[in-house]
């Protein structure tokens, strides 16, 4: 009898440190989500960063490659 009582008062010791931890996730929860949520807006930026840039660049590298291109002239007479 004494060691199903231990078993028992081991049981309910076990279910309270589980129902702690499970308080604590619960509270880091809301938490987590504001950082995730935040993170995703920042990607979100960079993400348009980096197509603005990109969006430049093919600009630029058309540019150059128009002016490096040879340039048709007329021949002359001699």
């Amino acid at each position: 009898y004494a060691a199903s009582l231990d078993e028992i008062n081991e049981a309910v010791e076990e279910s309270q440190v589980s129902a702690k931890q499970s308080a604590a996730l619960q509270d880091k929860l809301p938490k987590l989500s504001r950082k995730m949520d935040s993170h995703e807006q920042r990607i979100k930026a960079n993400e348009e960063w980096v197509e603005s840039i990109n969006a430049f660049r093919r600009q630029v590298n058309k540019q150059l490659n128009t002016l490096n291109q040879p340039v048709n002239t007329q021949p002359e007479l001699q």
